[in-house]
């Protein structure tokens, strides 16, 4: 493809720019196309489009075609993209369209906006959502070619006007603050934030919540901007949302406070009351019975492990993952953190971990098993103990002796792991 591309390049600088244009016009098309059917996922297709763009915007330089025939061409081009042809091209062919040629890109394009609907519910999926799935390209499409015409003019009342026009997430809401913030109306991006939290109050969008407590920070109004970030950690508990909580509450020296609001709220979750229609009612349909019992069933402790790590309260942590259990890679960051101070509680977790993956390997590679077999190792040389892991190693070498490949490793890695 790029030896097709130079004898393009050839043909450009041998004065040849109008039959280039079509020719990358053409290109673009066939790359399009090809894009569908192979995995592009080193983006070596990516590469060659831009290559072609870059080619062809060469060529409408050196030929000044026609700028209202070229607007047409660009406009099309970009409506009907599917790997981001011609994107933002009323911007990149500016200086060859010029003012006769942008107004008819613009004609084109408000013509084309014109048919967009208003949304401003929140749509959901129905049974006809995949057959829209084009119409929602081509609104996508149409919308961007609007906004870069809208930025290009440096108005921000454009811009917005653009936005407006789909206010069916709260993301919506967002970009329009956004944009006003960047614009340095803080008093119109205050509103704007407020308006998306109101109009969804929940499971809202955390960006948009975290914009509008940034708003009322600056202002000075902690207690607002703590109010709307405990909402967001109570919608979508994690260590992100946990971390957010500390860093506002902090602003206002609150955070011993919060910090054991927050804890609570966790365990709370946790473990929830049994519901007594489940042991009343067992036969419910198996759906729902399903949902009442996980939402009754004790969970693991993996957010609370995850605080307390990241507040190096290791024994902390360690108590959680004791009394509830948490998630391997978190066993795995305890088992490092514990190692210093108690190698006795460590060593079990090393050896359940290597165990699992020599019983179920990913990819078929024993090398991350081994690694915690050499760490389980050296831990009990430190404890004075190295004989009873060589029985432990010896026992797995039997259990499973069919996995030659871990044999194999055994053998190789043997002075890192038969420590004396």
């Amino acid at each position: 493809m790029h030896s097709a591309i130079d004898l393009v390049e050839k043909l450009l600088q041998a004065g040849q720019a109008a039959a280039v244009i079509d020719l990358c016009e053409a290109a673009l098309r066939w790359l399009a196309d090809a894009c569908g059917n192979i995995d592009d996922s080193d983006g070596q297709m990516t590469e060659l489009m831009e290559r072609v763009g870059q080619i062809h915007l060469r060529a409408c330089e050196a030929a000044r075609p026609d700028p209202i025939q070229l607007a047409g061409r660009l406009f099309r081009g970009e409506l009907l993209a599917q790997y981001n042809e011609f994107h933002g091209s009323a911007q990149t062919y500016a200086h060859i369209l010029g003012p006769e040629g942008l107004a008819a890109y613009r004609k084109l394009a408000e013509a084309e906006w014109a048919k967009v609907p208003v949304r401003t519910t929140e749509e959901r999926p129905g049974p006809d959502y995949w057959e829209r799935r084009e119409e929602r390209r081509n609104d996508y499409r149409i919308t961007s070619i609007m906004m870069s015409l809208a930025r290009q003019s440096g108005d921000v009342e454009q811009v917005v006007a653009i936005l407006e026009r789909d206010l069916s997430s709260a993301y919506s809401y967002l970009q329009i603050g956004q944009v006003y913030r960047e614009a340095g109306n803080t008093d119109k991006a205050l509103a704007w934030a407020e308006k998306g939290v109101a109009a969804f109050p929940e499971k809202t969008d955390g960006r948009l919540r975290q914009f509008l407590a940034e708003e009322y920070q600056r202002r000075g109004r902690h207690q607002e901007a703590i109010r709307i970030v405990w909402l967001d950690f109570q919608d979508r508990p994690s260590l992100d949302s946990y971390i957010q909580l500390e860093q506002f509450a902090r602003r206002d020296e609150d955070w011993d406070d919060w910090r054991e609001r927050a804890l609570r709220f966790i365990r709370r979750d946790l473990d929830p009351k049994p519901e007594a229609e489940t042991v009343a009612k067992p036969a419910k349909p198996p759906i729902q019975y399903l949902a009442t019992f996980w939402r009754n069933h004790k969970r693991d402790r993996s957010l609370l492990v995850e605080i307390f790590l990241h507040e190096s309260n290791v024994d902390e942590a360690w108590r959680e993952a004791q009394a509830g259990g948490c998630s391997e890679p978190l066993w795995l960051r305890l088992a490092e953190a514990r190692a210093a101070a108690k190698p006795e509680d460590a060593i079990p977790v090393f050896l359940r971990l290597a165990e699992a993956g020599i019983a179920n390997p990913p990819g078929h590679r024993y090398n991350d098993a081994v690694k915690l077999l050499e760490r389980a190792a050296q831990l009990h040389l430190k404890l004075g103990r190295a004989p009873e892991f060589h029985t432990h190693l010896e026992i797995l070498r039997v259990k499973y002796k069919p996995k030659r490949n871990f044999q194999k490793l055994v053998e190789e890695r043997r002075r890192s792991l038969y420590l004396e």
